[in-house]
């Protein structure tokens, strides 16, 4: 086939090629519109293990001072290191616990469209994201088709984990 056979069949097919492109175009737009927007908020901890000394910090809540102890009794020296306290606000962050309180608070069932809580859970656990940098630094991303209610989950999030270590 040369250049001028396929240049004819161009010219020949020009009515159908702006058609389809059109149509594409059409298409395009129309998802455009009717998708739902999504927004992302983020926020990032960094749990403080070492104080300026070089000591462990004084752990506030009976939870994690009972990990420490559990971390005495066993012979590591000084109780969680600063990726076993990673892993503890990991476990928090991903629990059923914490994912229960936004779900009720923010009536997630009914944004979701669920039917069982269990359905609302998997739906919840889909739309947060818990990552760990390599500086151990906690990032939390939660996705949501309403801005202000993504940044508000992800700061209520963030505060009940606090409130628990």
């Amino acid at each position: 086939m040369t250049h001028q056979t396929l240049l004819e069949i161009l010219i020949r097919s020009r009515r159908s090629l702006f058609v389809i492109g059109m149509a594409s175009a059409m298409l395009v737009g129309v998802l455009w519109v009717t998708l739902p927007t999504t927004y992302e908020a983020t926020g990032t901890l960094l749990p403080a293990t070492l104080g300026s000394d070089g000591t462990h910090l004084q752990l506030q809540s009976s939870i994690m001072q009972d990990l420490q102890m559990l971390g005495n009794a066993t012979g590591s020296e000084g109780g969680l290191s600063g990726q076993g306290l990673t892993n503890v606000y990991l476990t928090l962050l991903k629990s059923r616990t914490l994912g229960d309180i936004l779900i009720k608070e923010y009536s997630l069932r009914e944004i979701y469209h669920t039917k069982t809580d269990d359905e609302t859970r998997k739906a919840f656990s889909d739309h947060l994201a818990v990552t760990v940098t390599p500086e151990q630094a906690i990032v939390v991303r939660l996705r949501d088709h309403d801005a202000t209610r993504a940044a508000e989950m992800t700061n209520r999030l963030i505060l009940k984990l606090n409130t628990m270590t």
